[in-house]
C-alpha cells in the first residue's frame, strides 16, 4: 500500500466535513488496513467492484472497440474511469503481448509518488499531470486500486454549487 504524502491527506480530510457525509466507496470511507497483507485486482473484479460500489456499467463508447469501456457517473456522464487492453510495450513493459489498464483521475500531489512503483505508469492517452495508469496484471494491489478509485470518482464528480458560486462573484 502507498502512502500519501501530508498535503494529499490534507485534500482527502477536506473532501468531507465527516467521513459519513461522503459517498459509498468514496476516498474518505476506505478503511486502510495497514496489516501488510495484499490482493490484487484484475479486470472482472473491477467492473463488478465499480457496479457494487458506485451502480455503474461499462460503457463502450468507440464503434469498433467493445473491449475499450469508460466508467461514467450517472448525472454529468463524466467519466472517472476507463479500462482498455493494449500492447506491452506502448508502456515500455518488455514482454510480448498485451495488457489490461485502469486510467484514473488522480491528486496531482498523489501522482509524482505513484509513477515508479510497481504497476502504475504516466497516464495512456490522457492528460499526465491529473490522469495516471494502473496495471490490472496483478502488480497493483487491490486497496491501493480501490482507494485511488474512489478519488477519481470525488474528483470528477458535479460541483454545482462552485459553479453557482464562481458565476454569482463575477456578477
Amino acid at each position: 500500500m502507498f502512502e500519501l504524502d501530508f498535503m494529499s491527506t490534507a485534500y482527502l480530510s477536506a473532501a468531507y466535513e465527516r467521513p459519513s457525509q461522503a459517498p459509498k466507496g468514496s476516498a474518505a470511507q476506505i478503511p486502510r488496513s495497514g496489516n501488510g497483507s495484499t490482493s490484487k485486482m484484475k479486470l472482472k473484479e473491477l467492473t463488478e467492484y465499480i457496479f457494487d460500489t458506485y451502480s455503474t456499467e461499462p460503457d463502450h463508447p468507440f464503434k469498433m472497440d467493445d473491449v475499450t469501456s469508460v466508467f461514467r457517473h450517472a448525472g454529468s456522464r463524466k467519466w472517472f474511469a476507463l479500462t482498455m487492453n493494449i500492447p506491452c510495450r506502448t508502456l515500455g513493459i518488455h514482454r510480448e503481448g498485451n495488457v489490461d489498464i485502469l486510467n484514473i483521475k488522480c491528486d496531482p500531489l498523489v501522482i509524482g509518488s505513484l509513477r515508479g512503483r510497481p504497476g502504475f505508469c504516466p497516464a495512456y492517452h490522457m492528460n499526465k499531470d491529473k490522469w495516471i495508469t494502473i496495471l490490472l496484471d496483478g502488480s497493483a494491489d487491490r486497496e491501493d486500486i480501490v482507494f485511488l478509485l474512489a478519488m477519481s470518482y470525488d474528483l470528477t464528480s458535479s460541483n454545482i454549487k462552485r459553479k453557482k458560486t464562481d458565476t454569482q462573484e463575477e456578477r
